[in-house]
């Protein structure tokens, strides 16, 4: 695995982990750790942000749409990308051209959608994978429960800003909403520890590697296959889904014969019955800040 792999990695986990932390936990010094998250932030190869709790904002039906496409898949992820909701868009290998990932408040609102996406001019098919549990993601786990927490005013303001720049200064955060440093260094901490955001990296760009999508049909639901997937350093996805597959997965690998050694083993897992996969070629869209609601004012 590469220097920036294990780096992009660290900050996925831990968007603000400190360049001290960085340099000890990755065995390098905290100049050239600072130097090079610098440089992957200036070429936008990735950016670091706080993405909220998608129950929060009260999106409750979670979805990955497979798009078959006539024509320039482009043009499609153009306007798929711009659709609202939408969080994740790639173009693919394989069957499907595009895939998706959407977040709507309803069920309702996610059958609207997958009509919408029928209608865009260059897409012949749409398939649905709904989520029943999101084992695994770097912004989101269903295995983590829904916070329990009042958010405020000022709490939105924090976290709008935090969308924009998830490594932002406790003094620069304070004086763009109002706070002391230490009064905006109390608010992220909490809504960090509480679960109602998470600061981390999104890939821009390429950092190296490949992106392997991978679905699974289970008989029934395999923690086997769970433990498997959990256990794989590059995984940074995992749900359970209503649909086609059982399980859908993304991991991270360094070629294709890795991508090989990773499916082979999951062929040998005990419940897996079928296997289908694809590349990630090229991300359209891994944005997942979303408007957040203005809290109620005091009369």
């Amino acid at each position: 695995m590469t220097f920036d792999e294990r780096l992009v990695r660290a900050l996925q986990a831990d968007g603000r982990a400190t360049f001290s932390d960085l340099a000890r936990d990755l065995g390098a010094s905290r100049a050239s750790v600072g130097a090079r998250v610098a440089d992957l932030l200036e070429t936008q190869a990735i950016k670091i942000v706080a993405a909220i709790d998608p129950r929060v904002l009260g999106l409750h039906a979670i979805a990955h749409l497979a798009f078959r496409v006539q024509g320039a898949a482009r043009r499609v992820a153009e306007q798929v990308q711009a659709a609202d909701g939408c969080v994740f868009a790639s173009l693919t290998t394989g069957a499907h051209a595009l895939v998706a990932e959407f977040r709507v408040p309803s069920i309702s609102d996610l059958y609207a959608t997958v009509e919408h996406m029928r209608g865009i001019p260059g897409v012949v098919g749409v398939e649905m994978l709904h989520y029943r549990s999101v084992i695994r993601s770097v912004f989101h786990s269903d295995e983590v429960s829904a916070p329990q927490v009042t958010l405020d005013a000022m709490d939105f303001r924090i976290i709008e800003v935090l969308q924009r720049d998830g490594r932002i200064a406790y003094e620069a955060l304070g004086h763009e909403v109002g706070l002391s440093t230490s009064a905006a260094r109390s608010r992220l901490l909490r809504l960090v520890s509480e679960g109602v955001v998470h600061i981390g990296a999104v890939r821009m760009g390429h950092t190296g590697g490949i992106t392997l999508g991978v679905g699974v049909q289970t008989a029934g639901f395999s923690d086997a296959a769970v433990a498997y997937f959990s256990a794989l350093p590059g995984t940074e996805f995992i749900a359970t889904c209503l649909g086609r597959f059982t399980m859908l997965v993304m991991v991270n690998v360094s070629d294709p014969a890795a991508a090989a050694a990773v499916l082979d083993g999951a062929r040998a897992v005990e419940g897996v019955m079928h296997l289908e996969n694809w590349l990630h070629l090229h991300v359209v869209r891994e944005r997942y800040e979303r408007p957040v609601p203005l809290a109620p004012q005091a009369e």
